[in-house]
């Protein structure tokens, strides 16, 4: 006996009784449902039967819809059972679903940009393209013109063709199945071969944004916040951009141009250190010391290692005790020699050779005096 897909005849219903017809070592069968099995991108069903909680809703091979639950055996084959669906979730990828469809169909119709992989996440959705580049502008457009039918409400319905029929529609992807066709239809925006479930009306989705893209395999993958997730998104980034203009003294508009000009600064200041460090380090070596404790970070010193100098310099700093060495090959390898006691370790190349110390300053310096004496 094959399970009654009452989610296909109504995919706004919550709850529903049922009955068990076969019990598995992890999942229930049941005569009819309204958990949808994972498929075509969209998450399976979570919900409950009776009180036991469905964590997912699969297909296994042999075509059966199956309901994850941990407790399967604390059901018997012929129970009646009560069924109800996260309808939060449920809800959230039908419109998810039919979003991506208008942005597929509108990038395909519109754009001439094909769709060759999905993702439908609880706040975000992805479309993977066809296409190796795409602009933002061309993205916005898409954007503005998935908004406008939204807005204006258009219908979506599904019908099921035989495959003959269905293949003289030259739909923008082929379609996978050999059998009977369900064929998904957004009101002059879409109509493409699809096992999914979607909202009624495209006004139910509310909005999407384009948020970001990343190239994937050769392929453009777009990112799109959608519904609620569009709404969240855009609040947030309105209130990061007034603390940030708030934190700048600046209105929206100019925030890049204010940071980009604190960058400046903070790289003028680093380089000026950088100069001040390194004019320290060199009048730490002209002092005569071979073995001293450093007032400046060891990267001071990396330029003045040489054939001709022997030192040692010695750092501590907020991350612990570093170090760096200018000597030749023989000389370190009788420092390393030491690093079990210092809990040391490090490395480099002739005459510059640097790392950290899990010992007292003094205890590192003393070491260092030994062998370079």
């Amino acid at each position: 006996m094959n399970t009654v897909a009452v989610y296909y005849d109504n995919p706004y219903l919550k709850e529903l009784d049922s009955t068990v017809i076969e019990v598995l070592d992890n999942a229930l069968v049941l005569d009819r449902t309204i958990f949808y099995p994972e498929g075509g991108g969209q998450r399976g069903d979570c919900g409950f039967i009776s009180t036991s909680r469905v964590t997912s809703t699969v297909h296994d091979s042999d075509g059966r819809i199956l309901h994850l639950v941990d407790n399967p055996h604390a059901f018997s084959k012929g129970q009646k059972v009560h069924i109800s669906v996260d309808w939060a979730q449920r809800y959230r990828l039908m419109k998810a679903h039919t979003a991506q469809h208008m942005i597929s169909g509108i990038l395909y119709h519109q754009e001439r940009t094909g769709t060759v992989a999905i993702h439908l996440g609880d706040d975000f959705l992805t479309v993977e393209t066809d296409s190796p580049s795409l602009s933002r502008d061309l993205l916005y457009r898409v954007e503005d013109s998935v908004n406008a039918a939204i807005a204006s409400s258009r219908s979506v319905s599904s019908r099921i063709l035989s495959h003959e029929d269905a293949e003289r529609l030259n739909l923008r992807r082929p379609i996978k199945v050999s059998s009977d066709v369900r064929i998904v239809t957004i009101d002059g925006v879409d109509e493409i071969a699809c096992g999914g479930l979607h909202v009624a009306s495209t006004s139910e989705i509310g909005c999407v944004q384009y948020d970001c893209q990343e190239v994937l395999r050769g392929h453009v993958r777009t990112v799109w916040r959608y519904a609620e997730g569009a709404q969240s998104q855009r609040r947030m980034e309105h209130e990061a951009l007034r603390e940030a203009g708030a934190l700048l003294s600046c209105p929206a508009e100019d925030i890049v141009r204010s940071v980009s000009s604190l960058i400046e600064r903070e790289n003028s200041l680093k380089s000026a250190l950088r100069e001040k460090d390194a004019m320290i380090a060199s009048l730490m070596l002209a002092g005569g010391k071979k073995v001293f404790a450093s007032p400046v970070e060891i990267s001071s010193y990396q330029k003045l290692c040489s054939e001709d100098r022997t030192f040692f310099a010695a750092y501590e700093g907020p991350k612990g005790l570093s170090w760096l060495m200018s000597a030749d090959e023989d000389t370190f390898k009788a420092f390393r020699i030491r690093f079990p006691q210092l809990g040391a370790k490090g490395g480099g190349r002739a005459f510059c050779w640097q790392g950290s110390a899990g010992c007292d300053m003094k205890t590192l310096l003393e070491t260092a005096e030994e062998i370079l004496a």
